[in-house]
C-alpha cells in the first residue's frame, strides 16, 4: 500500500513533474528500482502550502486516508 503524489511541488515552486510513492510500513531503500502502482482513487487536488509545517500536516493526512480507504 502507499499514498502517491504525481505533480510539481508547487510548495517549493518546482516545475518538473514528479510521481511520489510513500511506501506505508516500508523501512527500506527504493530508489533506483522500478514499481508498479494500481491506483484506488484521487485524494485531492495538488495545493501550494505556506511552509513545510502545514504541508507535512496534510501528508499525515493523506496517509492517514489513504490508510483508511485501503483497509
Amino acid at each position: 500500500m502507499a499514498a502517491v503524489s504525481i505533480g510539481t511541488n508547487p510548495t517549493f515552486s518546482g516545475r518538473e513533474r514528479r510521481v511520489e510513492a510513500y511506501v506505508l510500513d516500508f523501512d527500506g531503500d527504493l530508489y533506483g528500482e522500478r514499481l508498479a502502482l494500481d491506483f484506488v482513487a484521487h485524494l485531492r487536488e495538488m495545493r501550494t502550502y505556506q511552509g513545510i509545517d502545514p504541508l507535512v500536516t496534510q501528508i499525515n493526512q493523506d496517509v492517514a486516508d489513504t490508510r483508511q480507504l485501503l483497509s
